[in-house]
């Protein structure tokens, strides 16, 4: 009878997608012996000489081997077929063929069900999820593993099966790795209550022996390392946002809670290194090791730094070779260079000491990945070393390596997350050469290959929002920076496409979906329209000016109806663009002190609008539509000064993420029905106390006497019980939400106060993820799309470019058409009636929403006296369709 064993692990990506493992039991599995006579060729002969090879690192030589087996194992045999299946599966694995792992993961579990085998098909599930998530797909790695409720898992999970029949092994396994699901995709907190619970069962049960404990502690301490590692770096980087906007408490409470959050990690880390030591698992120590170097070199612990990078390179080449090893040896020959967590990478060339040894590491990753036929794994580090070169303007080598690994990359399906880099990079070394148009159309072409595979690889690790600005934004920057420079600033163009204007801006709207895709990452449903949307045609009175921010200047593009765009550059690098912005905004947020706007916003007017004015003039442009890039998002152009009038006393204005995402169909104001929701009373979210909105009774009710079909809920009736079932009683067109509000750096910032209590004390948050949940749940094909969605007294921070980003994407994010926002916080009284104002002129057949907009602020600055200043009336924007 030969030993059978399985190996269940959980992954972690560093810079170049190595996955860490979870190991549930150490084991092959060999078939017992046959019964009846034997066969020509012996399948147990076969079985076992493919776990000789195994067991040496011979993975290609098992995998034939076992499909040998497979093949004359008979159709009686079905317990025999599937030991083999599942070791094939464990094979594909070490060599990096998830898909195939996962087919052969299927057939198992298909097999164990026949057999009535249900312990057997709950870890064939667990190994299969495992499987789904090294491909990035966690959500089906979830739905293997539980389901949508972790506190109800489905009875054919992996979860349910193993609590079912008592199996400590599995649970403890389907535990861990559904908590490694929720932790890629961002789900924290989700995945530290899972590991704990995993850890309590371990320190309750007393059924499994204290090696197998101390296994399961190694990596369950590893994944809570790897959990508390990613909150402290999302601390970070909402304390730094803080700082930037000013708000210096804030940050400071928040960059301690990092430093704690750091602390955790590297004490679980350690934990995890010491119960791997004890049960001699070489792998899991050099993951933890690789895990703290980071963490040491954020904390300054330069030494401790050092030490573990020492004995993760004694640990990795004591590793039998395999795709693990590859991926650890490239992510140790980037911990070399210390570097700051959140801080841009270097670009330029390591000293001589560093680029040896990074040479010699990836070098040797290299002859592994060839060795064991990976062209994932060997892409990786060829093109990590071109990279190399590049940074120390060795072009020739560099394009030369660069060129291997793009050639590697090609060989293989699952690679091709890899091949847009190695292009890119191309492109970069061809621009450095100074063979722009070369250049360019290799840009061109590292689109092209990213286009397809963009929205999975953004949101197949939600940790890739953390260099996001480093691996995906640049290429369509670059690009686009290229396009434009063939352009003659300051001339009308022809826009025909596939010109270099059309080409830039293309390429830029593909970045702002993009963006919005890295911002909400797997919680955010993003349907472009079928086709571009043209909104700018001879029959429309519409112009529209996109913006992009380059780190020496900025482009703004004009584009007209008679098929003409011009390109203006703003001489401001991206700081002084950004002061200059702030300061706007903080002025227009000041009505009562002596800080005025004026000049400011005269300044961005002679920027942004300046150049074209005599060409919106001619062609009698009417409505304004603004494609934003970063800071610029944050102040209102309505408020945009020319000396004489505001730009909203010009044209008609409204913004909008990105044109693909705009749906252009125009509602109809006489079937609108509007459901109203408010919060008056004093509120609580967290540590936050927010304060009553005195006014919001008013505000509701004047809403209400607008439409004849109407609902009203507030206070304790704004909840999210009583809005989804009024959602599924009615189909109504405008959804209207007054209360405290917040737009953040982190989608989870992004939220609305509602007056559902929570334990009789603190408020339910409903984050715009949580809005949009809802929408879509009551949605169906027969029921039109909400049209409006109006949310006032939310606010955004200064400065923060995410923030704004979030604001950006509401009315993409909460599936509806359109939607109002304020980006501050206004008095109440002049929020309900500005709104007020905006209803009676939205239910006018004549005018569409930014014209109903556009004569409700109208009327505010007419009455004259303090109301004139921008802060009563332009904070409110709208997003999307505007007509």
């Amino acid at each position: 009878m030969f030993l059978r064993f399985r190996r269940y692990r959980f992954r972690r990506f560093f810079s170049v997608l190595f996955a860490t493992g979870f190991a549930l039991c150490l084991c092959l599995a060999a078939v017992p012996p046959f019964q009846g006579a034997v066969q020509a060729t012996d399948p147990q002969s076969l079985v076992q000489s493919g776990v000789d090879d195994y067991q040496v690192g011979d993975y290609w030589g098992a995998i034939a081997t076992w499909e040998t087996a497979l093949g004359v194992i008979g159709p009686g045999q079905l317990a025999h077929q599937t030991i083999v299946l599942e070791n094939l599966a464990r094979a594909h694995l070490q060599v990096g063929d998830f898909s195939e792992a996962i087919a052969y993961w299927g057939k198992a579990a298909e097999n164990h069900e026949q057999l009535g085998n249900l312990q057997a098909l709950g870890r064939a599930r667990t190994e299969a999820a495992q499987a789904h998530s090294r491909l990035g797909q966690h959500r089906r790695a979830m739905a293997l593993l539980c389901g949508e409720d972790i506190d109800d898992c489905q009875a054919a999970s992996a979860v349910s099966i193993a609590r079912a029949l008592s199996d400590v092994n599995g649970e403890v396994a389907a535990l861990g790795s559904l908590a490694e699901a929720h932790r890629l995709v961002g789900n924290y907190d989700t995945a530290i209550d899972l590991l704990q619970q995993a850890l309590a069962i371990l320190k309750t049960d007393s059924q499994l022996p204290e090696t197998r404990v101390l296994s399961y502690r190694a990596s369950l301490f590893s994944s809570l390392g790897n959990s508390y590692s990613a909150l402290g770096q999302v601390s970070r980087r909402r304390g730094q946002a803080a700082t930037q906007r000013g708000d210096t408490s804030d940050g400071r409470r928040l960059a301690a809670q990092a430093a704690a959050q750091n602390q955790q990690a590297i004490d679980y880390l350690l934990q995890s290194d010491l119960a791997a030591q004890r049960t001699h698992q070489v792998l899991i120590q050099v993951r933890a090791q690789l895990a703290l170097i980071p963490l040491y070199q954020q904390t300054k612990q330069l030494v401790a730094a050092t030490q573990a990078q020492q004995r993760a390179q004694q640990l990795v080449m004591s590793l039998p070779d395999s795709q693990d090893k590859a991926f650890a040896i490239i992510a140790l020959a980037g911990t070399l260079e210390p570097a700051d967590a959140l801080a841009q990478p270097s670009q330029q060339c390591p000293a001589v000491a560093i680029f040896d040894q990074q040479t010699q590491l990836l070098e040797a990753a290299v002859t592994i990945a060839q060795t064991i036929q990976n062209p994932r794994a060997e892409s990786f580090a060829l093109g990590q070393l071109g990279h190399l070169s590049e940074r120390c303007e060795d072009y020739a080598r560099a394009l030369s390596l660069t060129q291997a690994a793009r050639l590697a990359a090609d060989q293989d399906r699952a690679a091709q997350d890899s091949l847009y880099l190695w292009v890119w990079q191309q492109a970069r070394i061809l621009r450095a050469q100074g063979k722009t148009t070369a250049a360019t159309a290799t840009y061109r072409r590292a689109l092209e290959v990213l286009e397809p595979i963009r929205s999975d690889i953004l949101t197949a690790n939600r940790e890739l929002q953390f260099d996001f600005r480093d691996r995906v934004e640049p290429i369509y920057r670059e690009y686009a920076a290229l396009k434009l420079a063939e352009i003659s600033p300051s001339k009308p163009v022809e826009s025909a496409r596939g010109s270099s204007v059309d080409s830039a801006l293309v390429a830029l709207d593909s970045l702002k979906l993009a963006e919005l895709q890295n911002y909400f990452a797997n919680d955010c449903i993003i349907t472009p329209v079928a086709t571009r949307v043209d909104v700018v045609s001879e029959q429309s009175a519409t112009a529209v000016i996109s913006t992009v921010i380059f780190p020496d200047r900025t482009a703004v593009i004009a584009s007209f109806p008679n098929g003409q765009r011009q390109l203006e550059w703003i001489n401001l690098d991206s700081t002084q663009l950004t002061t200059a912005v702030n300061d706007l905004r903080r002025a227009l947020e000041e009505p009562y002190l002596q800080v005025t706007f004026r000049a400011p916003a005269q300044q961005l007017y002679r920027q942004l609008i300046g150049p074209f004015e005599a060409s919106l003039q001619a062609l009698q442009i009417e409505t304004l539509v603004f494609v934003h890039d970063g800071v610029l998002r944050s102040v209102p152009m309505a408020a945009l000064y020319n000396g004489e009038q505001f730009l909203i006393e010009k044209f008609a204005i409204a913004t909008t993420p990105s044109l693909t995402l705009t749906d252009p169909n125009a509602s109809d104001p006489s079937t609108l029905s509007a459901l109203i929701l408010g919060l008056s009373e004093p509120s609580r979210v967290e540590d936050l106390f927010y304060p009553p909105l005195n006014k919001v009774e008013d505000e509701l009710s004047a809403v209400e006497q607008r439409f004849a079909n109407s609902r009203v809920l507030k206070n304790e009736d704004f909840s999210e019980p009583k809005m989804r079932t009024a959602l599924q009683e009615n189909d109504y067109q405008v959804l209207h939400i007054a209360t405290h509000g917040n737009f953040g750096a982190e989608p989870k910032d992004n939220y609305i106060v509602t007056g559902q209590k929570i334990d009789g004390q603190v408020n339910k948050a409903l984050t715009i993820s949580d809005l949009d949940a809802l929408i879509r749940s009551v949605s169906s094909v027969d029921r039109e799309p909400i049209d409006l969605l109006v949310l006032t007294a939310c606010e955004t921070a200064v400065g923060d470019d995410r923030a704004t980003l979030g604001l950006a994407g509401v009315a993409v994010r909460a599936g509806v058409r359109s939607a109002i926002a304020s980006l501050w916080t206004v008095d109440d009284a002049a929020t309900a009636d500005l709104i007020t104002r905006f209803y009676h002129y939205l239910l006018d057949e004549k005018l569409g929403k930014a014209e109903a907009m556009r004569a409700a602020q109208l009327e505010v600055i007419a009455l004259g006296g303090f109301t004139q200043h921008p802060y009563f009336w332009a904070p409110f924007i709208l997003i999307g369709n505007w007509l």
